[in-house]
């Protein structure tokens, strides 16, 4: 168990919105499962990371000298065999590989840079409504599978907040599930698109106002 409390130390060493673990029992003994959200990691942010520790039935030590991590934002999980001695270059080593794949940079620089990209798509509407996005808040989804994994954000303009969730699918898209509305888009597409419906509805407003 020593590796888990080692594993432990290391993360909450950085900030982080959500951090827990799960149990889960399989066939030969248990899985533990670390869900962790929003963690501030060495100048990155990493928005939605699982790792998984495999332990005996006795919950004493693990059945098998290997973390798993959610390698892609689609499921697909990869595995490396670890050692105490040196676990914290390993998951340094893990966190690289993790941010570089598509998927999670995709998710990491909507993230980081989506409040000033809102502004910039606001800037064209074609109904030439005067929005200025405040700020782009990323939410904790907690303890969730990641078939039911979203990422929920916060968006406020105008004394307005707007809520609204992306899920990653294959082949670099995403849904939006917006103002009951489920899109499937482009990262790149997403500010337009909520950006268009935001404006349809507060153009809708102002003319029955």
């Amino acid at each position: 168990m020593n590796i888990l409390f080692l594993f432990e130390e290391i993360i909450k060493k950085h900030k982080a919105l959500f951090f827990d673990k799960i149990k889960e029992k399989t066939n030969d003994g248990w899985k533990i499962i670390y869900n962790i959200q929003g963690l501030n990691y060495k100048n990155t942010f990493y928005p939605n990371l699982k790792f998984i520790f495999w332990m005996n039935k006795e919950m004493s030590e693990l059945s098998h000298n290997v973390i798993s991590y959610l390698y892609k934002q689609n499921c697909l999980y990869r595995s490396q065999m670890i050692q105490e001695e040196n676990l914290e270059e390993q998951i340094d080593s893990i966190l690289e590989e993790i941010k570089k794949e598509k998927s999670n940079d995709d998710i990491i620089n909507f993230v980081i840079n989506g409040t000033d990209k809102f502004n910039i798509e606001a800037k064209d509407n074609e109904f030439d409504l005067e929005i200025f996005f405040d700020n782009l808040a990323y939410k904790p989804s907690g303890n969730s599978s990641c078939i039911l994994h979203t990422f929920k954000f916060e968006l406020s303009a105008n004394d307005s907040l707007y809520e609204f969730e992306l899920k990653h699918k294959e082949n670099s898209k995403w849904d939006l599930l917006f103002n009951g509305k489920k899109i499937e888009t482009s990262i790149e597409d997403v500010y337009k698109e909520v950006v268009e419906i935001i404006t349809n509805t507060e153009f809708i407003k102002n003319i029955w106002n």
